[in-house]
């Protein structure tokens, strides 16, 4: 453990119970020096505000979500690379904005496949409800163990089958593991992806599963079964 762990570890020493988002990051916690300290897992909750439009918009092809910040670690690179080993008629909608975007629109130049990718840029929150209605798959490519996905929980909530990468606290949200893939390999994600297109009740699998693990309700109820556990210890 480096010095910077060192000090928080020493600063942490009065804390009971450590809350965290997903068991990905309760491993990392473990790694990192805090062994011996109960450390709990409670999710992210759904946003039941978060209304879905009923209809979408008409389109020829089959579309691709991706929502999120535009730098290296949510591996868009390779959603677009991807593209080039999926059939034409697959198309990719980036929602978002970073320092990645123009690289990520030079790369989709050279593949030549910029013609079926939609860089949206930062949009506002009603037209993003659209875009999920729009939508026939999300994709989360990341290559980092991000701790949780609240993209993906959105996602789930208007429907959509999902695609994510085998990391992190993603992986334990999207309950296919068929439609979990390596980081880094656009060919895997591409592979993934028709996977996806060619099954049926996903989303509607996902929709019922979402509301239910991550509704406030049952959020609510964790977060305070652990203070409970940390009066009980104190």
């Amino acid at each position: 453990m480096g010095t910077t762990g060192r000090i928080i570890r020493s600063e942490t020493k009065r804390i009971n119970r450590f809350i965290t988002l997903s068991d990905a990051s309760r491993t990392i916690y473990r790694e990192n020096g805090f062994q011996d300290v109960p450390i709990d897992v409670v999710p992210n909750m759904l946003d039941p505000s978060f209304k879905i439009p009923e209809s979408g918009t008409d389109s020829n092809s089959y579309q691709l979500l991706f929502v999120g910040s535009l730098i290296r670690e949510k591996g868009v690179k390779y959603l677009i690379e991807s593209l080039s080993h999926l059939s034409s008629d697959i198309s990719l909608r980036v929602v978002g904005t970073g320092d990645q975007r123009q690289s990520l629109e030079s790369l989709a130049n050279r593949l030549e496949v910029n013609s079926r990718v939609d860089f949206t840029g930062q949009i506002p929150y009603e037209q993003l409800r659209q875009y999920y209605t729009d939508a026939d798959l999300f994709v989360h490519p990341g290559i980092w163990p991000e701790p949780f996905g609240r993209t993906l929980l959105e996602a789930m909530q208007a429907g959509l089958p999902v695609v994510a990468t085998n990391l992190g606290g993603p992986a334990e949200i999207v309950q296919q593991d068929e439609l979990l893939c390596p980081p880094r390999n656009a060919k895997k994600l591409a592979e993934t992806i028709s996977l996806a297109r060619n099954r049926s009740g996903d989303g509607v699998q996902n929709q019922a599963y979402v509301y239910n693990r991550y509704s406030p309700e049952t959020v609510i109820d964790e977060i305070c079964d652990v203070y409970q556990l940390a009066m009980d210890g104190w």
